[in-house]
């Protein structure tokens, strides 16, 4: 069953959302939250899926209520609920 959530999408990527970079959207789990994300905007699939269209790993951290991902228990395929907030956030690195 879909949760009524939102998802932010991080800065870095926002010149590929709406201007204010917020998307509600009904999802069951954070892995289908992507999928949905990448069907509203195409443009993000290359940066979220993979060539299986499945997330792709490193390119993205993805938080759910302000705990990273690997933090959540069942990770992407965490069960979502209604309310829950997910952010997208590009790692940055360099030296």
């Amino acid at each position: 069953m879909s949760a009524k959530i939102t998802v932010e999408v991080s800065s870095f990527l926002g010149y590929l959302t709406p201007p204010d970079r917020v998307v509600a959207m009904e999802a069951a789990t954070p892995d289908e939250a992507m999928v949905r994300l990448a069907e509203r905007f195409p443009q993000l699939r290359e940066v979220l899926l993979n060539e299986a269209g499945r997330v792709r790993g490193g390119g993205v951290v993805v938080f759910v209520n302000s705990r990273q991902i690997d933090m959540v228990q069942g990770g992407m395929h965490a069960k979502l609920c209604d309310g829950d907030e997910l952010a997208v956030v590009t790692p940055i690195s360099g030296g």
